[in-house]
C-alpha cells in the first residue's frame, strides 16, 4: 500500500516556508480552539479509556 497523501516518503513532517504566526494571530487561534473543545473537556471520559489511564500510572512490578 502507499504513503498517505499528507506525508512525504521519508516520513517527516512537512514544514511550512511561510513567516512564523503572529502572537496575536496564535493567542486568537488558541482561544478559538480552547472555545471550541471547552465542552469536550467536561464529557466523562469512557470507563475503558479510565482503566488504561489507570493501569499506566501505576508504577511497573
Amino acid at each position: 500500500m502507499g504513503q498517505p497523501l499528507d506525508r512525504p516518503k521519508d516520513d517527516k513532517p512537512v514544514r511550512s516556508k511561510g513567516a512564523p504566526l503572529s502572537g496575536s494571530t496564535r493567542r486568537h487561534l488558541g482561544e478559538g480552539l480552547r472555545a471550541h473543545y471547552a465542552e469536550v473537556l467536561t464529557e466523562p471520559v469512557d470507563p475503558r479509556i479510565a482503566a488504561l489511564l489507570a493501569r499506566l500510572e501505576k508504577p511497573p512490578a
